[in-house]
């Protein structure tokens, strides 16, 4: 528990306390004679915070005149009646109307043989101090008297003082509230005041230096008087020196001066007690950036942003010296600040001092942070105050391009090129309840050994009729060439077309199908070829069109150099499924005699036959009006050679070089071409749109023309008889550095030859299409040869001896192949080539590369074939 004293005479000299008493005890100690009382009522003692009566009501029991005198019973009506008016404080306020005290009863004493009655009123008071001590449910009060009457007067002429002793009490400290309790204690003569006042000083005082008076720093300082009471005098007399308000100098130099307070106090009786306590002057406070007109200082709430010099990767920047003001000063004299500045990445950037506090430096561009100014100002005191300005430094200016005309060329693609062949309906009206059903068959030469397969993606159906297009989207396929398989099958797996044909296949084979459900009358032309005995006048409409249909999709075979022949064709049916699994679609075409055969072709949905209309046959072939078997709507005209699913397209990807940049600074210029480099072109000229973008966003555009060389496939007649299909494939490694490795994944046939051999080099030139071109392109070609020894293996081999080209009767010098009856030919003459490479590590490779006249040293077709001697 806590303890709380409180004192009469605080209380008169700070009546503003706060409700929760804060004093103590007088120490009042009466003396003889000596009156005890006592009251054992839970209310003999009692509070009311309303009318701030304290009150005390106890029976007066005995008195003791002298030490040395036995106490006397106080006998008759005995009362001790106690009344003051004590404020929410503790404070004594006033007694109340009449006594204050009141001690009634009856006496008896015998002194000499005398006997003296003392009855009646024995003592009556004025109350002049109130103390109290909260302890618990035990308290204890003493209180001050002057004696004011009574038969027992005349014993008490220094005045009455009383101690109580509350049990139970309910008093917790506060006079806010009502409390209570019992009453038991004495009172007694107060006589010879020896007592010195009490004394309490402020706590020690610490204040900010806030002025400045005649060049003196310091601070002026009110503080509150010493808490002071006494046993006897309501007002004892306090002087505290120097005096409240008073100046206290901060001494030069020094981060605080301590200042000694000493407080004297002295009672009535001349009775004194003394205190001190330290006020402490520092300054612990920094200066203040308060220039207004300086915009490092009262503009970087937000950075600052100042724009490059021109051509230059910085912004020359000036700006003054901040100062600073301090309070301890009385802000007479400013303060100047150290300045540093570092750029974004924390390097230092130089200031200069152009004089009368001008600063200047080369900021540079900031792209990923800010350029930071730093300034930090001092008092001398160990205080100082940093600031910081970011300053943002923008680049304004594009980078410049320069850009050149280019040419080019491309290893066509030939696998995942788009291919797309049409075809048409005819005249025949397709109702709105019919469905379409579009199949594909592949057929491959022979020559081509399973296993391999051929996969067919991306793949939609335009149909145009009316000048409206419908778009349908085909699901993906692939079709295994697979060897020991004794039947062929067509299932519908996990949204994909898998066909498993037989070994050595050389009929149709189904690819992929779709069912297009028709959402309106489509077709009905007219047409004088076609008169079908089961059509009534709607098949037979003269103003609309011919319906048109455009399949296309991209082809990707495992197998290097298989071509593929691909066809489709399309049936219409009144009845189908749009379960793909129920179809009962057939895989292959049979020929006649074959343990397959049927008269129905690969791609036939068997399961719905029934309920065909019309349609065409799987492998692509018209059928005439008036045919036996199914009637068909039309289809594709004839096969397309798909080569690998490129087509009737010729394109690739070709390379070309950025344009040249320079940008005023040195960080990272992006460079992006619309097309870009490695995009797909076909033969021709192409405009290439570039744009340069700096670090800062700046940007720049040029335009240049690529010129793109149509390729040349180099194909081997002689010696080897290489793979047709050999450049088919990704551009070989090393195609543009003229290393001429052959494809790694075609085969690698070798010539062999005896040193001194003439070995005739023959080979024929093909367009993207694998057309042969050799006759119509030799005019315009130049065709080279280049031996060298390598050692290593065929695919991954390292140069020895760059050979010398000598021919035999057919050749041209510079290792020029000539042409000759539509092909290109050099005898190339071994004579002096190494011997017996057969039998080591070395071997010799002939190289033959195309170029066009007009634009030599650019290769536009590569091969290569080897050599061992023996």
């Amino acid at each position: 528990m806590k303890s709380i004293l409180r004192n009469l005479l605080l209380a008169a000299t700070f009546p503003a306390l706060l409700s929760t008493a804060m004093a103590g005890l007088l120490g009042v100690n009466p003396g003889f004679p000596k009156i005890t009382y006592n009251n054992a009522s839970a209310v003999a003692l009692t509070y009311n915070a309303s009318n701030l009566t304290y009150a005390v009501s106890a029976v007066p029991t005995a008195i003791q005149f002298a030490p040395a005198e036995a106490p006397r019973i106080i006998t008759g009506t005995r009362t001790l009646e106690l009344r003051a008016i004590v404020d929410s404080t503790g404070t004594l306020v006033s007694g109340v109307p009449g006594d204050d005290l009141v001690i009634t009863g009856t006496i008896t004493r015998v002194v000499l043989g005398v006997t003296n009655v003392y009855s009646g009123v024995l003592l009556t008071g004025e109350v002049s101090a109130f103390g109290f001590l909260e302890s618990g449910v035990t308290d204890q009060y003493d209180l001050l008297f002057a004696s004011t009457g009574g038969a027992l007067a005349a014993f008490f002429p220094g005045g009455i003082g009383l101690n109580v002793t509350s049990e139970a009490s309910t008093f917790s400290g506060s006079f806010g509230t009502n409390f209570n309790g019992r009453a038991k204690g004495n009172l007694g003569s107060v006589l010879n005041d020896t007592i010195a006042p009490s004394i309490t000083c402020p706590a020690d005082i610490v204040v900010e230096c806030h002025t400045n008076v005649s060049g003196v720093s310091g601070a002026y300082v009110t503080y509150p008087n010493p808490v002071v009471s006494d046993n006897l005098d309501p007002n004892p007399v306090l002087v505290s020196t120097p005096p409240s308000g008073s100046f206290f100098p901060l001494e030069t130099g020094l981060s605080f001066t301590n200042h000694i307070v000493t407080s004297v106090v002295r009672d009535a009786s001349g009775n004194t007690n003394v205190c001190s306590f330290i006020i402490r002057v520092q300054d612990t406070m920094p200066p203040e950036f308060a220039d207004t007109n300086n915009p490092v200082v009262t503009s970087c709430d937000v950075p600052l942003v100042v724009t490059n010099d021109v051509g230059q990767c910085f912004a020359t920047f000036s700006f003054y010296r901040p100062v600073a003001i301090d309070s301890c000063n009385g802000l007479q004299t400013p303060i100047p600040a150290s300045v540093s500045a570092i750029d974004q990445f924390g390097a230092t950037i130089t200031l200069v001092d152009l004089g009368g506090g001008l600063l200047q430096g080369q900021f540079p561009i900031t792209t990923t942070g800010s350029n930071v100014i730093t300034f930090t100002a001092d008092d001398g005191r160990g205080n100082s105050s940093q600031a910081q300005c970011a300053v943002l430094v923008v680049d304004e200016e594009a980078p410049s391009m320069v850009c050149t005309d280019q040419t080019g060329t491309f290893k066509p693609i030939l696998t995942n090129a788009l291919s797309c062949i049409e075809g048409k309906f005819g005249c025949n009206l397709i109702s709105s309840n019919e469905t379409i059903w579009f199949s594909s068959v592949v057929n491959t030469p022979s020559g081509y050994k399973a296993p391999f397969s051929v996969r067919f993606f991306d793949q939609q159906i335009e149909l145009s009729v009316n000048g409206s297009n419908l778009v349908i989207s085909v699901p993906e396929a692939i079709v295994h060439f697979s060897n020991g398989l004794a039947v062929a099958t067509t299932t519908f797996t996990n949204g994909e077309w898998v066909t498993v044909s037989k070994p050595y296949c050389y009929d149709n084979t189904f690819l992929s199908g779709v069912g297009f459900d028709v959402p309106f009358n489509l077709g009905g032309c007219r047409s004088s070829k076609c008169h079908y005995s089961r059509c009534d006048n709607r098949h037979h409409r003269p103003h609309n069109e011919e319906i048109r249909a455009t399949w296309c999709g991209r082809f990707e075979v495992s197998k290097p150099g298989v071509v593929v022949n691909w066809a489709w064709s399309a049936a219409t049916y009144t009845q189908f499924s749009t379960n793909y699994s129920q179809l009962c679609v057939k895989p292959i075409d049979a020929r006649t005699g074959s343990a397959y055969h049927n008269r129905d072709n690969a791609g036939t949905p068997e399961c719905f036959k029934p309920y065909v209309v019309a349609g065409a046959r799987g492998d692509g072939r018209w059928s005439k009006c008036g045919d036996e078997g199914d009637k068909f709507t039309g289809a594709l005209t004839h096969f397309r050679k798909a080569n690998l699913g490129v087509g009737t397209i010729c394109l690739g990807a070709v390379d070309f070089d950025p344009p040249m940049v320079a940008d005023n600074c040195d960080g990272p210029v992006t460079i992006t071409s619309e097309p870009p480099s490695g995009s797909l072109f076909g033969p021709g000229d192409h405009v290439i749109t570039s744009t340069a973008v700096d670090a800062s966003g700046n940007s720049n555009q040029c335009t240049f023309t690529l010129t793109v060389l149509s390729p040349l496939q180099v194909v081997f007649d002689t010696p080897c008889n290489d793979n047709l299909n050999d450049n088919t494939c990704q551009p070989d490694v090393g195609f543009n550095s003229m290393n001429c490795p052959d494809d790694p994944s075609t085969p690698q046939h070798v010539t062999r030859f005896c040193s001194g051999d003439r070995i005739c080099h023959i080979v024929r030139l093909l367009d993207c299409n694998g057309q042969d071109v050799t006759a119509e392109m030799a005019p315009y070609v130049t065709v080279h040869i280049d031996v060298t020894e390598r050692e290593g293996t065929y695919h991954n081999s390292f140069l020895v001896n760059d050979v010398p080209q000598n021919y035999s009767w057919v050749g041209s010098p510079g290792s020029i192949m000539v042409p000759i009856c539509g092909r290109f030919q050099y005898n190339l003459n071994t004579s002096g080539f190494e011997s017996g490479t057969i039998n080591g590590p070395r071997f010799f490779r002939s190289c033959v590369w195309v170029d066009y006249n007009s634009s030599p040293g650019v290769p536009v077709g590569m091969e290569d074939v080897i050599l061992e001697s023996r």
